[in-house]
């Protein structure tokens, strides 16, 4: 479900007043379109897939060709979403604006589902991830997973709500969800370390392999079979949240091709 991300900047945002915009950028996006610029930065080709339509379509084909990235995308009448954030250069805060999507019609979705089958081969590492247009069933990311997993790819799945729950269903090899998602999957607002620590061992008993749990401000935190691993963050400076969570996914598909172990991944 990819986007047009418009990233705006504000120095001190007042609700229900007239904001002056200091800076405004756009950046072609979508979480799959993200990590697939990503990985190019590591030189890793990737195939980009999903639904695109309107105005928008050609600038994405077009600026993805130009990075060497090649696309899959499958042509819908409605307009590709336009994504707005907003950052409060005063306080740093970040918020977040985003459309559904556009409509998916069951033609386009089976064309599509006979398009992925056919793509997955096996030892491919196949990222499923973003939200789901209107029209697209939130079992989605359970049926990819199952389609990849029966031809021997290895599936990594970034996703929340409804999306996350039908797809751990199906067992991706990795998940990576940030604290918000993961707790969601108790209805908590907040879970305690050991809270935490029984979801993951409760997940990996019923088929997921490893969770990449992203921790904000906080850091992160990687539970494998092998153990659990904790990295506090590091401080930046925020130029544009886009992609951030993103990159996390990406550098997992370079740690994997790398050879990495668990601890040198995260």
């Amino acid at each position: 479900n990819p986007a047009m991300d418009k990233t705006i900047k504000i120095n001190g945002l007042e609700l229900g007043r007239v904001n002056r915009i200091s800076e405004v950028r756009y950046d072609i996006g979508g979480k799959g379109v993200n990590v697939s610029e990503l990985l190019m930065e590591f030189g890793i080709k990737s195939i980009v897939t999903g639904f695109l339509g309107g105005h928008y379509s050609d600038l994405f084909k077009t600026q993805l060709m130009k990075k060497g990235i090649e696309t899959k995308f499958f042509k819908v009448l409605e307009d590709t979403r336009l994504n707005t954030k907003i950052i409060d250069t005063a306080t740093g805060v970040c918020t977040d604006i985003n459309e559904q999507g556009p409509y998916v019609s069951e033609e386009v979705l089976e064309r599509f589902l006979k398009s992925f089958t056919l793509m997955c081969k096996e030892e491919d590492i196949i990222v499923l991830t973003g939200g789901a247009s209107p029209g697209v069933p939130l079992d989605i990311y359970g049926t990819l997973t199952n389609i990849a997993k029966s031809k021997g790819a290895f599936v990594i799945l970034d996703a929340d709500g409804d999306l996350l729950k039908h797809g751990i269903a199906a067992g991706p090899d990795i998940i990576k969800p940030n604290q918000y998602e993961f707790f969601q999957l108790k209805d908590k607002e907040d879970l305690t370390h050991d809270e935490i620590l029984e979801l993951a061992a409760t997940l990996r008993a019923n088929g997921v392999g490893k969770i990449l749990l992203s921790l904000g401000s906080k850091g992160a935190m990687y539970l494998t079979e092998s153990g659990t691993y904790y990295a506090p963050s590091v401080k930046v400076d925020v130029v544009s949240p886009v992609g951030a969570g993103d990159a996390m996914v990406a550098s997992l598909v370079h740690s994997k091709l790398q050879g990495l172990d668990d601890e040198q991944t995260l």
